[in-house]
């Protein structure tokens, strides 16, 4: 996407603005290409995620197995997790509705993942919310914040 602007621009650089997940990819895309350092005149990185302070139990718990996880995707040539489709956007619309019978089930679920603040959650936007998520992510990406887990200790 960057060499796409640059050369559609005519540009040497650009200013990057990324959002949560967005500011991970840059610092990705830095360390593993930094030839890209010089094509990115400034970037603008809200909501960060380079380090994690707390993490949720289903996250801990799985820390170790992440590695094999990993060398599992990639030897099967897989480089997405959780990719958004119309089976899961049904699904999710479906099963976390308001008053389904199983939107506890997937309130739980967000609870174990994310970690549980159930003043927070608005189960009654569960439709909405996942028609937009999870949105998929690289497997590379995944990869990054599981680093940042592990040099925190």
């Amino acid at each position: 996407m960057i060499d796409y602007v640059l050369n559609y621009t005519k540009q040497k650089t650009l200013h990057y603005v990324g959002h949560s997940m967005g500011t991970t990819a840059l610092f990705i895309l830095l360390s593993v290409k930094p030839e890209y350092n010089a094509k990115i005149k400034l970037g603008i990185l809200l909501a960060p995620v380079a380090m994690w302070k707390e993490v949720s139990y289903a996250v801990h718990h799985i820390r170790n197995k992440i590695p094999k996880i990993k060398e599992f995707l990639d030897s099967n040539k897989i480089y997405e997790v959780l990719p958004l489709s119309s089976k899961s956007i049904t699904m999710g619309r479906s099963l976390c509705a308001n008053k389904a019978i199983t939107q506890a089930f997937c309130a739980s679920l967000m609870f174990l993942i994310f970690g549980s603040d159930p003043v927070l959650l608005n189960t009654t936007a569960f439709p909405e919310i996942l028609s937009y998520f999870p949105a998929g992510a690289s497997v590379q990406t995944l990869y990054h914040f599981y680093q940042n887990f592990v040099t925190r200790e």
